[in-house]
């Protein structure tokens, strides 16, 4: 019987937008993912208070990004939900290729005795938010607002204003920063007039989970031009609770609107569990479907305005390179963005100092007033 992570969902927050005489708040970040909720954690460990605002009504669904590294392990601990995420992980070492049929590479990464964590863990994102917003929860100086969107921003040169949209209509925040982590088809980037510049590729993805109990090992497998997808690429990953994460490269030539119905991927699928010689029953719990992109902002800040995550930045899938530099995004901004706030903060050096590091601003109260969801 399926076990697949079912996020529960949150009502509506409620609040007055502030008035003239409310006192700015230090921090607005725009998105409650991984990225918005490691930066709001991080800021209020150096006593900043922070509100969070969410235009959905729970964490993500889906496996989404599976595979967590070590320093995205090790962030987690320093952010307060390490011990909690590493109870339902599912750690691996390695993998394998194989070109058809043939095996190409075996390889381990680096596991050893002194390690305090695995180089490698899978857990579904959904579960990985899930445990971010019960710590969110938990501290007193952030406050998180559900199901409220972003209708509009008004920037001025010590502060920024945001429109928002919620269950009683329109209301207002007013911020002395402003961090956009609002992902990559972020309103807040279509706001500021902002478009992200790279490469978009021609390589096209279906992603599904699987509930199949399945004895094979956790390691990443990858098959190049398989003889159950020829020219395709598939990728299988072991997450908890007998839960696999299955990508498939599309042809070019195949109409993504009908291979990412539910029929075309059940068959995909059992077309190439039953080149694998399964005869075990297995249910598809969860569909998605990518394309790879390289682009990015040309800056990541744009005055009181802060982009971090997929919103600053898109990188193709593999290595889950999206999540775990989104961490590190997080961590970096901020610890930069607290010693401005603190007035202890130090110009650049020189042009080529990262974006995130040429914020300015003067000492602020370190305990502004900020309304409270109900």
């Amino acid at each position: 019987m399926s076990t697949y992570y079912q996020p529960p969902k949150y009502p509506a927050s409620t609040f007055e937008s502030m008035t003239p005489s409310d006192e700015t708040l230090p921090v607005v970040v725009v998105g409650a993912g991984p990225v918005g909720m490691a930066t709001a954690l991080g800021l209020a460990q150096r006593g900043i208070p922070v509100t969070v605002i969410e235009a959905a009504d729970q964490v993500s669904f889906g496996s989404r990004a599976i595979c967590i590294s070590r320093h995205s392990l090790e962030a987690a601990g320093r952010l307060g939900f390490g011990e909690q995420l590493e109870k339902i992980v599912l750690p691996w070492v390695g993998g394998r290729s194989y070109y058809r049929d043939e095996q190409v590479l075996h390889f381990e990464m680096p596991l050893r005795d002194f390690d305090v964590r695995p180089p490698m863990i899978n857990v579904s994102q959904s579960e990985f938010e899930q445990i971010m917003v019960d710590t969110l929860e938990q501290n007193p100086l952030i406050t998180l607002y559900w199901q409220t969107s972003i209708a509009g921003i008004l920037r001025g040169d010590d502060e920024v204003t945001l429109e928002v949209d919620t269950a009683d209509g329109k209301r207002h925040l007013r911020a002395r920063y402003v961090v956009a982590a609002d992902g990559g088809r972020s309103r807040m980037r279509e706001l500021a007039g902002l478009r992200l510049q790279g490469t978009s590729y021609e390589g096209r993805y279906v992603i599904a989970d699987i509930h199949w109990e399945s004895d094979l090992p956790a390691e990443r497998m990858v098959w190049f031009d398989p003889p159950s997808n020829p020219g395709s690429t598939i990728i299988m990953h072991k997450q908890p609770g007998n839960i696999w994460r299955i990508d498939y490269q599309l042809d070019p030539s195949e109409d993504a609107e009908i291979e990412t119905q539910e029929d075309a991927i059940r068959a995909r699928i059992t077309k190439h569990l039953d080149w694998l010689q399964n005869d075990l029953p297995w249910t598809l719990e969860w569909k998605g479907f990518y394309s790879a992109r390289a682009l990015a902002l040309d800056e990541f800040t744009h005055d009181r305005l802060l982009f971090a995550g997929d919103a600053a930045h898109l990188v193709p899938i593999f290595g889950v390179r999206g999540l775990n530099s989104g961490m590190e995004d997080a961590e970096t901004l901020a610890w930069q963005l607290a010693a401005v706030i603190h007035g202890n903060a130090t110009r650049p050096c020189c042009r080529h100092t990262p974006p995130s590091a040429t914020m300015r601003g003067s000492r602020t109260s370190p305990t502004p007033a900020s309304p409270r969801s109900s």
